[in-house]
């Protein structure tokens, strides 16, 4: 998973740009990606991503479809740092499960 706003920035340094984005009425934002082809075939090819009412983080899936699509496949996606949670850290789940027992 990685995190929306790094992704965001990490996509410009390659050149795959936010073409618009728009969010619904019912809280979906839909970012529409767009980027220049290489040559032999420098037309333009387009990109959206849906991302739902709340969402911060983007499958690493849907991040590798983006850039195959775009044709940066040779790309290594970067890994971002772990997002803040609020749930309990595996230490203090295994806690609990011992508890259990």
């Amino acid at each position: 998973m990685a995190p929306l706003d790094p992704l965001l920035q990490w996509l410009k340094k390659l050149n795959i740009d936010v073409a618009e984005d728009k969010t619904q009425s019912d809280g979906v934002r839909i970012i529409t990606f767009t980027a220049k082809l290489p040559f032999p075939s420098t037309r333009r090819v387009w990109y959206p991503l849906v991302i739902s009412k709340g969402q911060t983080q983007v499958p690493t899936r849907e991040v590798e479809a983006l850039v195959r699509h775009c044709w940066h496949a040779e790309q290594e996606i970067p890994k971002f740092p772990p997002s803040q949670t609020n749930g309990p850290a595996k230490a203090a789940m295994n806690v609990v499960k011992r508890q259990k027992s």
